[in-house]
């Protein structure tokens, strides 16, 4: 599991001030990898807001105290791009991300065959030792997918009281995670149908939890005055079909998706894909 929190994405210079790019990077639960990027005025600065992450990612390894696998901040990495100076430490990308987490294999009880290749000439093979090797040295931000995690501990996740459910998809050259496509359809094929969560908990789920959180006030509700975003589905149909060798395939069981009183899809396909927008409060 890769978490990445990038703080703000601010140029260089705004106004009369000048911004430098630092990165924290540290090992949380789970074996996960957190990189911690922000640009501010000064090294001081940047460390009392990685500090501020830091104690949030703590209360929540919490929660998940029976891995036990918190073991602080013990990789430091602070990069001053913006002033060129040499990074302390080489800035794992994807694949890398792997062999940056010690032990990965016997942490995870796996072998090299738990990583399948997403792109280029190995797509869709199980690594070997020399194939993960060769790829790794080559292609570092290749795309992989690895078949380490716990159908049990998903599911004590999902029935959390306070989760809510986020398709954070990465694609790259057309090749990525199948949640980009599938993760909402896949909440109610999987955990609604098969009886594991409520009906009316999952869209609280995707919808006024969500929203409520970022404090969107018209988002996540069907009320007077709320913005019309609207999906109407079949909750015995809809499913995902997305798959990790083809990412983008639609879901099924989704009649019509309404953005700002719009139709924006219908029948899982798009028929104006010019009607989203991003969010601020």
């Amino acid at each position: 599991l890769i978490a990445v929190l990038l703080l703000t994405a601010s140029c260089a210079a705004v106004g009369a001030e000048s911004y430098q790019k630092y990165r924290y990077t540290f090992f949380g639960c789970f074996d996960t990898v957190v990189i911690f990027t922000a640009y501010t005025r000064n090294q001081a600065e940047f460390q009392t807001y990685a500090g501020l992450v830091e104690s949030e990612m703590l209360r929540y390894h919490r929660i998940f105290d029976k891995y036990n696998a918190y073991e602080g901040v013990n990789n430091l990495y602070l990069v001053n791009q913006s002033a060129g100076k040499a990074p302390v430490a080489a800035e794992p990308e994807l694949m890398d991300l792997l062999v940056t987490v010690r032990g990965w294999r016997e942490r995870y009880g796996c072998g090299y065959d738990a990583v399948e290749i997403c792109e280029g000439k190995y797509r869709g093979r199980r690594c070997t030792e020399e194939i993960f090797n060769e790829v790794r040295r080559d292609n570092p931000e290749c795309l992989t997918v690895c078949y380490v995690m716990a159908e049990n501990d998903i599911d004590m996740a999902m029935a959390h009281p306070n989760v809510m459910l986020a398709s954070d998809g990465i694609m790259n050259h057309g090749q990525g995670h199948p949640r980009a496509a599938g993760a909402f359809p896949r909440l109610f094929a999987e955990y609604v149908r098969t009886g594991k969560l409520p009906l009316y908990e999952a869209v609280r789920m995707a919808t006024i939890m969500p929203a409520e959180k970022l404090g969107l006030k018209s988002k996540g509700r069907l009320t007077p005055g709320a913005d019309a975003d609207v999906i109407v589905f079949d909750p015995e149909k809809i499913a995902d079909r997305a798959t990790f060798m083809e990412p983008t395939l639609p879901p099924v069981g989704i009649d019509g998706v309404w953005i700002g009183g719009r139709l924006a899809a219908k029948d899982c396909r798009i028929v104006n894909g010019r009607l989203g927008r991003s969010v601020r409060k």
